[in-house]
């Protein structure tokens, strides 16, 4: 379903059910018609974007029946030997702790609770500015 375009969706009533449940979420807090419409199709996309991610993820590991852990166990020792962590510092010490943390190279789950908080908490900048009366940027 994430290979079919949305930016011409097959009107019908199913589509325009959704398009109507989405925009009651929205309604009330103080946007605008154009705003209410920018937010729904921002949560869309970003929904849209984290589980194409995870089917990428699912993909790879039936395609190649091998797991995060075991491909990590695998390409780990590699990378300690190729990596030069006095050029790549940064990328050397965030990677080595989050791959430590996760026990493995990410943890979409926790990727998409995190994206989405992040969203939730812009969108929410946006209505406080309504509501302050800010005006539309």
């Amino acid at each position: 379903m994430l290979h079919v375009a949305t930016t011409r969706p097959p009107l019908g009533p199913g589509i325009l059910a959704k398009y109507e449940r989405e925009l009651r979420a929205v309604e009330g807090l103080g946007l605008d018609d154009v705003e209410m419409d920018s937010v729904v199709t921002l949560v869309n996309d970003y929904v849209a974007g984290a589980a194409r991610s995870a089917i990428d993820a699912f993909d790879v590991h039936r395609s190649s029946g091998i797991d995060d852990a075991t491909w990590w166990a695998a390409t780990g020792p590699w990378l300690a030997e190729v990596l030069d962590a006095e050029r790549y510092p940064l990328g050397t010490r965030v990677g080595t702790t989050a791959g430590q943390h996760y026990q493995a190279v990410s943890d979409p789950d926790h990727a998409f609770e995190f994206g989405l908080q992040r969203v939730l908490d812009g969108i929410e900048v946006l209505v406080q500015d309504r509501v302050s009366g800010r005006a539309a940027s």
